[in-house]
């Protein structure tokens, strides 16, 4: 009788099914703080005539390590600056200035220090 009781509670225990987190270095997550991505350039939604120039500041909890930078989904090479204040200025500049009107994905990922996840992304329209 007591094994079906501990196989039930073991079945329906959310527990179980849970598997612990662990970051990128292998070990286990207790407290979740995810990188932080602000003061785009260009900015959110902004409608310009070209776009061969761009920045984005990451919050200094970011594994400078772990950043990944695409512009419609193409990896795109940057440059990472380390600022007095520890965040990470991210700066980007095109060999050939993008001109053709429509919508530009700009997008960024991150690990932060504890391993957790950050994504950002944000438009800007060619007009």
């Amino acid at each position: 009788m007591s094994r079906q009781i501990l196989l039930f509670l073991c079945v329906f225990s959310s527990s179980c099914f849970a598997a612990p987190r662990m970051n990128h270095h292998g070990e286990y997550i207790s407290k979740c703080h995810n990188p932080l991505f602000f003061s785009e350039i260009p900015a959110k939604e902004a409608q310009v005539t070209e776009l061969q120039d761009f920045t984005v500041t990451a919050s200094d909890n970011t594994d400078i390590a772990t950043i990944k930078f695409s512009i419609n989904n193409e990896p795109t090479v940057v440059s990472l600056d380390r600022l007095r204040s520890n965040r990470i200025l991210i700066k980007g500049h095109l060999g050939e200035s993008i001109t053709k009107p429509g919508m530009i994905l700009l997008k960024v990922a991150a690990e932060s220090n504890d391993g957790c996840n950050g994504l950002h992304a944000w438009r800007v329209y060619i007009k």
